[in-house]
């Protein structure tokens, strides 16, 4: 459960339960239902106004249900219930919409890739692989065709981690889980090393 504030309610006897406006903090200024007013409400969410033709109150409002993961949506509120001294509002999540989803996913992979490789690093190596293939092959030094090796193992962990990105937006059309953090589909696997 997630505390949201509070709910205005009428503690009239006989009156139905309704939730009649939320409230973010206490103590607060609040518009009466009804035409009847303003009424402050202390610290405890009782009106301090004693000449109210009707007794309201401030509750605990809470929201239970999932909390929208990065891949998931806000999709609806159930009704408040009053349960226990609280409004208790349900609240449910849908996930997002794939082409939102997969800018999300591409947005991860390259801040996983920018991690490794940052964009000044990217530069010199790509400046560098410029230089050597202006030199040719069989101009290369021992050093310089190590360079080489080096320079295609991190193309290679770069290309590695676009796969694996693409397979994550295959798996979420599939209706798979996936984790940005992690790179897991279904909680297997990860982002390449």
């Amino acid at each position: 459960m997630t505390p949201d504030g509070y709910s205005l309610i009428e503690i009239t006897p006989g009156a139905p339960f309704a939730e009649l406006q939320h409230v973010r903090a206490l103590p607060a200024r609040v518009t009466l239902p009804d035409g009847l007013g303003e009424c402050d409400f202390d610290k405890a969410g009782l009106c301090t106004d004693e000449s109210a033709p009707r007794a309201f109150k401030l509750v605990q409002r809470v929201l239970d249900g999932p909390v929208p993961g990065p891949l998931e949506r806000l999709s609806g509120y159930g009704a408040p219930v009053l349960a226990g001294g609280q409004v208790r509002v349900t609240r449910s999540v849908a996930p997002l919409p794939d082409a939102e989803a997969f800018v999300l996913i591409k947005n991860k992979a390259s801040a996983v890739i920018l991690a490794r490789y940052p964009l000044w690093r990217q530069n010199n190596m790509t400046a560098r692989a410029v230089e050597l293939a202006h030199k040719g092959t069989a101009q290369w030094t021992v050093a310089e065709a190590a360079e080489v090796v080096a320079l295609e193992a991190v193309w290679a962990s770069v290309k590695a981690v676009r796969a694996h990105s693409d397979a994550m937006e295959a798996a979420y059309a599939a209706g798979s889980a996936v984790d940005l953090e992690t790179g897991a589909i279904d909680g297997a696997g990860g982002w390449p090393a």
